[in-house]
This record gives structure tokens, C-alpha cells and sequence, in this order.
């Protein structure tokens, strides 16, 4: 995804993005089914608004707050706290292949910055290990301020090859395209150390579904009317410098109308699904680069056809690390 703001300062924007998927499935059962896919996802859009991340500016107030309550500062203002989140953002910006002169490079720069703006008169014990503690172990969760319209145009195409074991080859080709709108705003809670966000959007597409069975003709089984639409609201904790929770509920409703082309001409299905899914995560920051998140969600689901509704839960534990 690219998006691009017409010039500096400017709250309006225009963009793209792209996804290309492939997957290769297979089982040794007796039917000795196989499945090959392979999807591509375009799409182009327009907006206005911006949303800034923040997580720098967090890390630098973190930084002044354990120098005064070391003593190695006796005050500090806002327009500290920005110079050296200013300086955290062009350091990370930066690549050098060597991780041991990385960090020196790293604790220079933000040990500069603040001797070379008068917070700091002079080099010490304190001021080192709080810059490298913060620097090493301190959260670094992406926290969110902005508002953000989004409207464009998106479109899809996967194609499928379907195999068993009496050589039955069925080709699957599925073209969508179709708009889009949607809207986000977050806001950071200075004084709960964290943010809460919410937004929606509405995906209208159409749909063409047609498969070839060995070598005949490929023939359109179905067209399809698509209207996605889902809400959400998300709040962020920040406990400590270390752990994060985040608390995500969400709301999608699937509206789908068909038309059958192939053997039965005329005839039409219409059905809807909802979901209504809460979902609680906590991630624990070993790291600047390794992170443990337990994930539990609930979810409630109704669909139309058969109408019912069903509840589920899931619980998992995962890991993620990232390489510079």
C-alpha cells in the first residue's frame, strides 16, 4: 500500500494497493483432493485527513519522566519532549548492518540531543542506563491520532484448479470489482497512557463466479451483489512500559443477493450474515524487537439461511519478532 499526500502539510491524499496470494492445499486421503489458488487484489482510492503515529512521542516522554525522577533533569516542557521524539524518529529511520555499533550510534544521538538543548548539563551514570533502559525495553505499541476518509474503487480476480484422484480437473475463475468507503478516528488519552479509535466501512461489489471442467468452456455459475459493512471501536492501556491492552469490538454485516446464469436461468438466492466479535489482547514487550500477546476473543454469529445463531470463543498464545 502506497498513499500519498498531494504536498507537504496537506490534509488530502491519493493512493494504491495491491495483494498478490498464492496457496497450494493437498491431503492424503483416499479421494487424494488438491487445491492450487492463486488471487490478486488491486485497488486505487482518494481521502482527506491524516492519522499520525505516536509511539515516539510516548517513548520521549517516558525518557524525561524516569530523568526527572532520577534527578538528572530538574523540569522539562513540551517542546523538549518533541525535540527528542523529533531525534527518535530519524534514528529509527536509519539501517546499519552491525547491531552492536547500531545501539552506540543510537544512545549517542539521543545523549546529544539532549546535552546540545541545555536539558542536560553534563554526562552521567543515570542519564546512560535510563537512555539505554528506554531505548531497549520500553514499549514501542503503535498508538494512533487522526481522523481519516478513505473512498475508491478495489477490485479482485482468483483463479482455482481443483484436482482428485480420477484426474478430474475443474478450473474456478472469480472476477470482482466494486467501492468502497471508509472512516477512522483515533485519539490518544494522555492521562490513561493510551488511545481509543473507532470507524466503519461499506464494501459494495459484484461478483462473477465460472468454472471449466476439463476442457470445455468456461461457463458463469453466478453473479453475485456483495454489501460488507462493519463497525468497530478499539481502546488501548498502557499499564507500564512493558504491557499493553487492547480491547477491540466489532461489528460486520454481510448482505448477499444472487442470480444463477448457468443450468438455472432467473432464479435468485438472498441471504445475510452478522457477527458481533469482542476481542481482548495483552502484549508483553520483551523486547524492542520480541513480543508475547494472549488473545481471547468472543464471537456471536447469526446468518439467515439456516437462521440461527451460533457463540464461539478462542484463546491463543503467540509470538512476534522483528528483524531491522
Amino acid at each position: 500500500m502506497s498513499r500519498l499526500f498531494y504536498k507537504p502539510g496537506s490534509n488530502k491524499f491519493w493512493g494504491w494497493s495491491g495483494g498478490l496470494d498464492a496457496t497450494q492445499q493437498g491431503n492424503n486421503t483416499p479421494d487424494d483432493f488438491a487445491t492450487s489458488r492463486l488471487s490478486f487484489t488491486p485497488s486505487l482510492f482518494r481521502g482527506m485527513g491524516r492519522i499520525e503515529f505516536a509511539e515516539d512521542a510516548l517513548l520521549a516522554t517516558w525518557i524525561m519522566q524516569d530523568l526527572k525522577a532520577a534527578g538528572v533533569v530538574n523540569t522539562y516542557a513540551s517542546e523538549n519532549i518533541d525535540l527528542l521524539a523529533r531525534t527518535i524518529t530519524d534514528i529509527i529511520g536509519n539501517r546499519v548492518f552491525d547491531f552492536r555499533r547500531r545501539r552506540i550510534y543510537e544512545l549517542k544521538q539521543l545523549n546529544q540531543t539532549l546535552l546540545e538543548s541545555g536539558m542536560v548539563e553534563e554526562e552521567s551514570f543515570d542519564l546512560f542506563a535510563i537512555l539505554n533502559d528506554n531505548w531497549a525495553f520500553a514499549n514501542r505499541a503503535t498508538l494512533r491520532h487522526g481522523s481519516q476518509f478513505t473512498y475508491g474503487i478495489q477490485g479482485a480476480a482468483m483463479g482455482q484448479l481443483l484436482r482428485d484422484d480420477e484426474l478430474n480437473n475443474i478450473r474456478r475463475v472469480d472476477l470482482s470489482g466494486g467501492a468502497f468507503l471508509e472512516y477512522e478516528r483515533h485519539r490518544i488519552v494522555p492521562q490513561n497512557n493510551g488511545s481509543y479509535g473507532f470507524g466503519g466501512r461499506l464494501d459494495i461489489l459484484h461478483i462473477f463466479e465460472g468454472t471449466q471442467v476439463i476442457d470445455n468452456d468456461f461457463d458463469i455459475d453466478r453473479e453475485w451483489w456483495q454489501a460488507y459493512f462493519s463497525l468497530f471501536y478499539r481502546r488501548v492501556w498502557l499499564p507500564n512500559s512493558r504491557s499493553q491492552l487492547i480491547l477491540t469490538n466489532q461489528l460486520l454485516i454481510n448482505e448477499w443477493l444472487s442470480s444463477s446464469v448457468g443450468p438455472n436461468p432467473g432464479t435468485s438466492t438472498q441471504f445475510n450474515s452478522s457477527r458481533l466479535r469482542s476481542t481482548l489482547s495483552i502484549n508483553y514487550f520483551l523486547n524492542y524487537n520480541w513480543t508475547m500477546t494472549l488473545l481471547a476473543n468472543l464471537t456471536a454469529n447469526h446468518s439467515q439461511n439456516p437462521n440461527r445463531w451460533t457463540l464461539s470463543h478462542n484463546i491463543s498464545l503467540r509470538t512476534t519478532y522483528f528483524i531491522f
